[in-house]
């Protein structure tokens, strides 16, 4: 859990930074939030971390939402195609 928020902490300083959000950055954020779906992390924990209501708290928030309708895996191989299919589908529907 520790390494998820420090990896979504550091995304949200560069897109603070930017003031702007990329797709491939949303595309990013999407990949890290299915990856801490995809490790069984609590989604009540996990939403806790994110309660202001910045852009960027929602978004995480959406994107958790999202990935925690999705099943979790058990196998390395269904978990690694879940996060990266999660991340392709958050970066095509941001580009459209």
């Amino acid at each position: 859990m520790k390494k998820i928020l420090l990896a979504l902490l550091l995304s949200a300083c560069v897109i603070s930074d930017a003031h702007s959000v990329s797709c491939i950055e949303v595309s990013e954020l999407a990949e890290t939030v299915m990856s801490a779906r995809q490790r069984n992390v609590d989604i009540t924990k996990f939403m806790a971390n994110f309660d202001s209501d910045s852009t960027l708290d929602e978004m995480i928030r959406t994107l958790a939402k999202k990935a925690y309708a999705l099943p979790l895996y058990s196998t390395d191989e269904y978990r690694i195609n879940t996060i990266r299919t999660f991340k392709n589908d958050v970066y095509l529907s941001c580009a459209e």
